[in-house]
Order: structure tokens, then C-alpha cells, then sequence
């Protein structure tokens, strides 16, 4: 009968098995911080080395829990009538052994629980799946998608081609793959993430010679002749150590003024556009109209020189609305930051707070693309300048509060002043789907063919990717007869422009028509940018754009 194993591959080289175990497991085992057995402690384990043969060492420890009544039970005896004796034990083990000088942990029950995550290479398990399972014949794949911050979990009753699942770009960080095994050793099912999950009918004192045949496929290069070869453009760091490097190299950038690795975006999607931005936790209470790092660095002062990792990962982001005074969303500094670091000849990014090592071919590419599609020269001023606003009597550290205009007053004084048919705020509907609204775009140029998308970035990837997806959404349905013949009564009735209305009828299935993304942002580094993830995400939807017939350009206002 075959048996459902899960296989860790353990980093670090620890004289003693418990070094690979987490602070309350050891408690749990009655050691204390020399590893010494504490003699008074009652032994809530059974500690077992394995016989010889099995690896060049090996252990077992076994966790045993006392006894204890479910906790739902109270509430359950309020309404139904229960036994009093019901209580369960959840018992668990962790199985250690040593072959070819490497650490492998196998885990029975809760045991997972007792290892020390940082002691776990992250990736064991999906690299071995990478050259175990076919690219043709994949059951399932959990995924994060770092454009947008969805994750996603996708299974299939039958085995499908990886491209089926949409994992066919880095942008897709695969976390976990779920297919048939193709190996002798591994029968039926096998799962890789941070650990190997597979069945087997062999016994359990062949874990060593499994092992070793795993840590072949960990280290195999098999996988770069199929279409799994995209996972090596952009994978995270699960080495510990070399986190603490990039956060100390990242520090090390934070404090020289004139650096432009680094930058600072919120990290989640929010509803709303913050109006304001406050640091604490370092003795200030000023607030910003916008979110920039020179603003944490200016309030840091003589402080900066001496900034670490843990105050940039204590310090934090707060943001106030303008809609809701009383609504705040913190995030760390740490998690806001976004930006690269080359380290040993390899290129890192940070998103979010976790570190990503990207493939260099793979950034040239996407660089190359927004390049192409980015004008640089700023569309001109003083119309196109997003302009500040004093609220009446407000100050913050002694000084007068400023915000930016919201971007549904910029976007009607735009129309205003440049003519441009206004849009933003209006929402269209399709007949059968009634449900689902959509904004045609912010403002429309009719004599030069140019739908408008307007966005005070924020260098904010998943706002931004947001932002490049609606424009694509647009896109497709403004190709619709029924969409065509509501935008001309809008612009006919509600904008009283039936001239435009005609014109608009007339042309819009004309070719030239041009999807214009407009962002407005400060420069970095003598150029207008936008975070890397979300260039990933610009030229996916750019390319789908296209093919709807459209021309792509992103150009960009100044903010005053």
C-alpha cells in the first residue's frame, strides 16, 4: 500500500538534529539553549535514533499532547446535549536523517510545525517537480500573480498543458506544482512547493535512497528544454542569510542621498487615493502630499547614517483620505519599498517586502518595451501640471498641509481647459451583462484619435496594473456597436456636443485610434518611471490592446 510522504530539505549544518527544530519545539523537548536535557521537565516526547544504515544519521522525535476537550465544544452544548468525556491529542513526529551531507526532514502529523522555517529551502520541493512532473500533464498550480497581488489556486480534474493555467510568464510566480509523477520512485500524485508530497509503496527505510534520487532532481537542469523554462526569469529568495545581505545592501543604498535604486509605493490595493502621507515611529508628525523616500530620508536627518533593518522594517507609513478622516492604513517602510539591487553578479528586486531574483534578459526585455512604449518628454505645462492645494489653516510640523488636487477635479479642469470630451465618473454598461460597469476612459480626443486613462501613479504596481488592465477592459468594449451607440448619446446628450457625437460614430471605427496612458509622477533619476512589476503588466495588456486594433502610448504630467 502506498504511503503520502512529505520531504523537506533542510539549509545550515547542525551537530545536533534539534538545531533544525523551532524555540518551543525544543521546549517541548525539555532542552534548554545548550541543548541539555532539563531534568525536572516532564518529557512530552520520545527522542529515537534511527538504526545504522539509515543515512549517515538519523533521529525521530515524537511530539506527544496531552489530552484537552475541543475548544468548539462549549458552544455546541449550549443548544445540543454532549457526553462530557470528549477529548482528542493531536500527536505528531519529525523523522531526521543525514545522506550525501545533506539534512532531510519527513514530517508525521502537526510535525511541519516543529521545524524552523528559516532551516527550510523554500524551493526544494518545486524545483524537483519541475524536472519530476510533464509541463503537458499538470493537475494543479498555486500561484501569486505580483502585477496585480492576486493569488491564485487552480486545480483541474484532468491533466493539462501549464500554459492552460495562464503560468506562461514570470510575472506568475508559481508557488506550487500538483501533477503525475513520471519517476519509478515517486507513484501517483506528487506536490512541490517548500516540500516534496508524493506516495510510495516502498518502506520507509528507503526514505534515504529517495532522498538522494530528490536532491538529484533538485539540482537537475531538465526543465529548461520545456515550458517550465519561465520560472528562472523571476523566482524569491528563500535563503535567509542572503535576505539579510540584500536588506543590509538595501540600508546601505537608503542612506546615500543621490541613490536611485529605491523608491517608495503602497504595497496593497486601497479604495481611494490617499490624500495624505505621515512616517512614525521617528519622531515626526509631518505629513506629505505624496509618498516619496527623500521625504523619509529629509526626516530622518543625522539619523540616516545610522538607520538599520530592523527601524526600517519598525518604521511606518500611514495614509489619510480626504473622503474619510477617520480612516488610516499603515504599512512598514520595509513593505513600501520597491527597487533592485545587484548582488554577486545577479540582479534582485524587492516587491512588497520579499526579495526576487530576476533573470537579467528577462528585466532587459521588459525595460526595452517600456521604453517603447513611454514618451519621456512631459506633456506641457501649465495646463498638464497636477497642482497643489493649501487646505484652509492646516499645518503640519509648523508648516503649512498640502495635497494634491483629487483626480476627479483635475480631470474636469483638464477637459476644460484643453477641450478634451469628458468621461471620468461616467460608467457604462453592457446589455447583457448590466451588472458590470466600466469607465469608457477619462477624457477623449476625437480629432486625434486618442482614448485618455489618467492616474496619479504613486509607483503603486498593483494600483497601476489595476490602472493598465480597466484600459484594456475599455478597450475591447468600445469596440461593441451597443457600447459605440451609448458613448455617442452621452457625448450628445449629457456633454451637449452633437457634433462630436456625429464625429465620434463616424470615426471610431476608422484605424490610428491610440489607447493613451497618462500618469502623472515625479521623475527618478532624470526619468519618468514606473515600478518593474507593473512593466510587466503594461506590456501584457498592451499586447492584448493591440490586438483589438489599437496603438499603445504612456505619456506623463508633472506634479507640482
Amino acid at each position: 500500500m502506498a504511503k503520502s510522504i512529505s520531504l523537506y530539505l533542510l539549509r545550515g549544518n547542525e551537530s545536533a538534529f534539534e538545531g533544525y527544530l523551532t524555540e518551543n519545539a525544543r521546549i517541548e523537548l525539555g532542552l534548554d539553549k545548550e541543548n541539555e536535557v532539563v531534568e525536572d521537565q516532564p518529557s512530552t516526547y520520545e527522542r529515537k535514533r534511527g538504526v545504522e544504515g539509515f543515512g549517515s544519521r538519523s533521529e525521530a522525535f515524537v511530539f506527544r499532547r496531552v489530552p484537552v476537550e475541543p475548544a468548539w465544544l462549549k458552544s455546541l452544548r449550549l443548544i445540543f446535549s454532549i457526553p462530557e468525556q470528549l477529548e482528542n491529542a493531536s500527536q505528531s513526529a519529525v523523522v531526521l536523517f543525514e545522506t550525501k551531507s545533506r539534512v532531510f526532514a519527513v514530517t508525521y502529523g502537526h510535525g511541519f510545525q516543529k521545524i524552523d522555517r528559516r532551516k527550510i529551502v523554500a524551493d526544494f520541493g518545486l524545483r524537483v517537480s519541475l524536472n519530476t512532473l510533464s509541463d503537458k500533464k499538470i493537475r494543479g498550480v498555486r500561484a501569486s500573480n505580483l502585477s496585480s497581488a492576486f493569488r491564485e489556486s487552480l486545480d483541474s480534474p484532468f491533466q493539462r498543458d501549464i500554459y492552460n493555467y495562464g503560468m506562461d510568464d514570470a510575472v506568475e510566480l508559481v508557488r506550487s506544482l500538483k501533477g503525475e509523477a513520471t519517476s519509478d520512485t515517486f507513484e501517483g500524485t506528487l506536490t512541490g512547493a517548500n516540500s516534496l508530497k508524493f506516495s510510495t509503496s516502498q518502506g520507509i527505510e528507503q526514505l534515504p535512497k529517495i532522498a538522494e534520487e530528490a536532491l538529484e532532481l533538485y539540482s537537475a537542469t531538465d526543465y529548461k528544454a520545456t515550458s517550465f523554462a519561465f520560472i528562472d526569469e523571476l523566482f524569491p529568495v528563500g535563503d535567509s542569510s542572503l535576505v539579510d545581505q540584500l536588506d543590509e545592501l538595501m540600508v546601505d543604498e537608503l542612506k546615500k542621498p543621490k541613490s536611485k535604486n529605491y523608491e517608495l509605493g503602497l504595497p496593497v490595493v486601497l479604495d481611494g487615493t490617499p490624500a495624505e502621507y505621515a512616517f512614525h515611529l521617528i519622531g515626526s508628525n509631518r505629513r506629505f502630499p505624496d509618498l516619496l523616500l527623500s521625504d523619509y530620508r529629509d526626516l530622518l536627518g543625522a539619523k540616516l547614517n545610522g538607520l538599520t533593518v530592523d527601524e526600517v522594517r519598525r518604521h511606518f507609513v500611514r495614509c489619510s483620505y480626504e473622503s474619510d478622516g477617520a480612516r488610516k492604513d499603515d504599512m512598514s517602510v520595509y513593505e513600501s519599498l520597491v527597487g533592485t539591487q545587484v548582488f554577486n553578479g545577479s540582479l534582485y528586486a524587492i516587491n512588497e517586502g520579499i526579495w526576487y531574483q530576476l533573470d537579467d534578459k528577462f528585466k532587459k526585455r521588459v525595460d526595452d518595451e517600456f521604453d517603447l512604449l513611454a514618451d519621456q518628454t512631459p506633456l506641457p505645462k501649465p495646463t498638464f501640471l497636477w497642482p497643489k492645494i493649501a487646505p484652509a489653516g492646516k499645518k503640519s510640523g509648523g508648516k503649512a498641509t498640502y495635497r494634491y488636487e483629487t483626480e476627479t477635479k483635475f480631470n474636469k479642469s483638464l477637459s476644460q481647459s484643453t477641450g478634451l470630451l469628458h468621461f471620468d465618473n461616467t460608467d457604462f454598461f453592457l446589455d447583457e451583462r448590466p451588472q458590470a460597469k466600466f469607465e469608457v476612459c477619462d477624457l477623449m480626443d476625437i480629432p486625434n484619435k486618442e482614448i485618455w486613462h489618467i492616474k496619479r501613479s504613486g509607483r503603486r504596481s498593483s494600483i497601476l496594473s489595476h490602472f493598465f488592465k480597466q484600459g484594456r477592459n475599455s478597450a475591447e468594449n468600445i469596440k461593441l456597436p451597443e457600447i459605440q451607440k451609448k458613448i455617442a448619446n452621452h457625448i450628445g446628450g449629457k456633454l451637449g456636443k452633437p457634433k462630436d457625437a456625429l464625429d465620434f460614430t463616424a470615426r471610431i471605427n476608422e484605424p490610428g485610434w491610440t489607447i493613451v496612458f497618462v500618469i502623472a509622477d515625479e521623475k527618478t533619476g532624470g526619468k519618468f518611471t514606473i515600478p518593474f512589476f507593473s512593466r510587466i503588466s503594461l506590456r501584457d495588456e498592451a499586447r492584448e490592446i493591440r490586438k483589438y486594433g489599437y496603438k499603445v502610448k504612456v505619456r506623463f504630467i508633472e506634479l507640482n
